[in-house]
């Protein structure tokens, strides 16, 4: 009795121990293979635009697109509820009239999940086929994850923003995305 409870303590642990290396090997590998902006798609023009909130330089990549008539329309989704409008233009010191004109602002977002819900219903309201996806680097993998499986039938263009941020954010990214990844493996 006492045999099959050492071999059962070694079994967790040994378990435990190739979980946290083979973790810690696919941080690694995620860390150093984020996606960059690819030259080749720059000149693609979309239906729309999609702008995931949260980081530095996503809501000025995004309006750039649109400014250069790389989509019709341009949402940003998860925008904070006390956000104002006139916020927005003071910091993206872009033109008032794109945001009269062609922006939509998603203010019931608040994580991932929602964003791709409400960016999927978006996209179908206006009936696109196409849009440009614009997030952090770290986070493109999960999101476009996301909202591939929220919108199947619709080419999604990645366009990725470098961000500066900590491991432990990228580590949790990529916790966030094996999650994901794993849900939508179990699911289809």
């Amino acid at each position: 009795m006492q045999l099959k409870g050492k071999l059962l303590t070694k079994l967790i642990v040994n378990t435990a121990i190739l979980s946290i290396a083979a973790w810690a090997i696919g941080l690694a590998i995620f860390a150093s293979s984020l996606p960059k902006l690819d030259s080749s798609k720059q000149g693609a023009t979309a239906d729309g635009i999609i702008v995931l909130t949260g980081g530095k330089g996503r809501l000025q990549a995004g309006l750039q697109l649109l400014a250069e008539k790389k989509g019709a329309r341009l949402l940003v989704s998860g925008v904070h509820p006390s956000v104002a409008n006139k916020d927005l233009l003071q910091v993206t010191k872009a033109p008032e009239y794109l945001f009269d004109c062609c922006v939509d602002l998603d203010r019931a977002s608040v994580d991932t999940i929602d964003n791709a819900e409400k960016s999927a219903n978006w996209a179908r309201t206006h009936g696109y086929k196409s849009i440009y996806l614009v997030t952090a680097d770290y986070h493109m993998r999960r999101s476009l994850l996301l909202l591939q499986d929220a919108l199947p039938d619709c080419k999604i263009i990645p366009y990725p923003v470098a961000a500066d941020i900590s491991l432990q954010a990228v580590a949790i990214e990529y916790t966030k995305f094996i999650v994901t990844f794993a849900g939508n493996a179990l699911t289809a």
